[in-house]
């Protein structure tokens, strides 16, 4: 079975103590032995480069995914008069479009995560709210919301002695599927070591290329499946993030009215 998450900094951090530990003095290792060396480390000269979301199955285009009925808001005209009468039916609701994300496989920067996910492009073109890009921070995964307002604003004729009774109501769309997205890593790490027992001050620093690093922890630490590996030719770590998502969304508004006699 694949790992779940593979935590990027912690491999970075166990690279850094190893080196801590060959290089140390006696003095330092003591420090180290006894916890008083603590790791920051500095992603600022790595870069992760996210590639576009490959879903499965395709999205639908707008209109032929599943689909169903929402009633937004309703009201009855009555007509108690002989002659046919007009009534203004007028209305504002807001909804909520929706993409529920789940993570199954996903390498984490610490506690963080932060992935780009591309709105697929038959969604995008459906005008449900949707930004371009949605940001993951949950490693876990997220609910992300989009409002969206409808509206009317309409003459309902009513035949005389008969009851109309009008639905202002939205088309709702649903899409479920699984992404995968790959993430490629290149660059310098650095890590500072600092010392706890003087007031956190400076003891040394180490970097090397995230590759090199990344490349040394696994020879140690065999990670199952594919979702971390080295691209020796364009000397980049290359990560996969697979998840499932359910997106919902309104599509179109219609006005509904049925009459009946009184």
């Amino acid at each position: 079975m694949a790992d779940k998450n593979v935590d990027i900094q912690s491999m970075v951090e166990d690279w850094a103590r190893d080196y801590f530990r060959r290089k140390a003095t006696k003095k330092q290792r003591k420090l180290i032995d006894k916890d008083y060396i603590s790791l920051e480390v500095d992603w600022k000269k790595v870069k992760f480069e996210h590639s576009e979301p490959k879903y499965e199955p395709e999205p639908p285009a707008p209109g032929s995914g599943v689909m169903k009925n929402h009633t937004l808001f309703n009201t009855t005209f009555c007509n108690k008069m002989a002659n046919p009468q007009s009534y203004t039916f007028r209305a504002e609701r807001t909804t909520r479009s929706s993409c529920a994300i789940s993570i199954e496989h996903s390498v984490t920067k610490g506690f963080e995560m932060n992935l780009k996910l591309a709105t697929p492009e038959s969604i995008m073109e459906a005008n449900a709210g949707f930004k371009r890009e949605m940001t993951l921070t949950n490693a876990s995964g997220q609910v992300i919301e989009e409002e969206l307002t409808w509206g009317v604003d309409s003459q309902i004729q009513v035949d005389g002695r008969h009851e109309a009774e009008a639905k202002l109501v939205i088309l709702e769309e649903d899409y479920k599927g699984t992404f995968t997205v790959e993430t490629r890593i290149r660059g310098i790490v650095r890590v500072v070591f600092l010392n706890l027992k003087d007031n956190n001050s400076f003891v040394k620093a180490c970097e090397g290329p995230v590759t090199d690093i990344v490349r040394q922890v696994l020879e140690r630490k065999k990670i199952s499946g594919d979702l971390m590996s080295i691209d020796g030719a364009n000397q980049c770590v290359v990560c996969k993030t697979r998840g499932t998502c359910q997106f919902r969304y309104g599509l179109q508004q219609k006005v509904e009215v049925d009459q009946v006699k009184l």
